[in-house]
């Protein structure tokens, strides 16, 4: 069986949907199912992806029509097309699945915002969507895979042990995700030192931040003695772990936090990111707030030992890690063969 995946990556874009794709291969992976990956946006996408040891090649954005020869080429042979990328129509989509024939197409989505009428599948990690999001008859033969229990980790955040919480906030994570387009991290940086001098903060600049974010990230660890820069770590999930606190953004990120317990505030930095931090605040697995609260929130939950026990808990209920076992066996139940 091979899987065939479609995607976008880039500093404006993100980082999100090409980390979540590949997570998605690396569990197909364990099941002896070979990926291969087509990546529009900057060319950083597929040294990544080669360095996680898939064979990637370089698209044209998905909105020109004639990109669709183009993943039809690709996808030949496989048995399953994965798309996932925010700029697919549904008259797009119908293109594509024309072209690829019996291959069957499983799109990755976090906005449920577009109709999706061609897919055989959608899987969508989003909180508290309602079972009839994806509900209208043009949808009925599509099988939806919905909620955080698909929700596309890594192995080292499967179903980790309960979250024990200090009750003072002795470290304060932040991660702003992948890419961090609006450069926020070194002023978002300075603002926990403001609202929490004497922890120390582990600041994350992601594998597509811009070379001007990361110095200006540099400046600020060399101006505040507690604030310490991981550039493109491969231990975001040790320091999760380590960490009393965090501060992110939407994205993939709130969703290894929930798995880890950590208690988290959460901004948003991209309209698309809103519906699911509202439903995670909603659901007390962290506090949603934007950069002119931020400051307020940390306060309030740093003094609030028993909050951040109950925030760990709820995160950790919700979200337990296996969301991509479980996605690699509904695209190995999609194979037509």
């Amino acid at each position: 069986m091979k899987v065939c995946f479609r995607t976008t990556s880039g500093n404006a874009i993100g980082f999100g949907h090409l980390r979540r794709c590949l997570t998605l291969a690396d569990a197909l992976r364990e099941r002896g199912i070979a990926s291969m990956f087509a990546l529009s946006g900057e060319v950083r996408g597929l040294d990544i992806t080669s360095d996680a040891g898939y064979m990637a090649e370089l698209s044209h954005p998905i909105e020109g029509k004639s990109t669709v020869p183009l993943i039809a080429e690709f996808a030949r042979g496989a048995h399953v097309l994965v798309l996932d990328d925010y700029a697919l129509t549904d008259v797009r989509g119908t293109e594509i699945k024309a072209a690829v024939g019996r291959t069957k197409v499983v799109v990755i989505d976090d906005l449920a915002e577009r109709a999706l009428t061609f897919a055989d599948a959608i899987l969508n990690p989003t909180v508290g969507l309602p079972i009839d999001v994806y509900g209208d008859a043009r949808h009925k033969s599509v099988r939806l895979a919905l909620g955080p229990r698909f929700a596309l980790l890594r192995s080292e955040f499967r179903h980790l042990p309960p979250r024990v919480c200090r009750e003072n906030v002795e470290r304060v994570l932040l991660s702003l995700g992948g890419a961090d387009p609006q450069g926020l991290t070194p002023l978002v940086a300075r603002d926990i030192a403001h609202a929490l001098p004497n922890a120390r903060i582990d600041a994350v600049c992601g594998p597509l931040f811009s070379a001007p974010t990361i110095r200006a990230m540099a400046q600020v660890s060399r101006d505040l003695p507690n604030v310490h820069l991981h550039a493109a770590t491969a231990r975001v999930a040790e320091l999760m772990k380590a960490a009393d606190l965090a501060v992110c953004s939407g994205g993939q990120t709130v969703f290894e936090l929930a798995a880890t317990g950590l208690p988290t505030v959460a901004i948003s930095v991209a309209e698309n990111q809103s519906r699911n931090l509202a439903e995670m605040h909603r659901a007390k697995t962290l506090l949603h707030t934007d950069r002119e609260g931020l400051v307020a929130s940390l306060l309030q939950i740093a003094h609030d030992h028993v909050g951040r026990i109950h925030m760990a808990e709820h995160g950790q209920s919700l979200v337990d890690g296996y969301g991509a076992v479980r996605a690699s066996e509904l695209i190995a139940e999609s194979s037509p063969v």
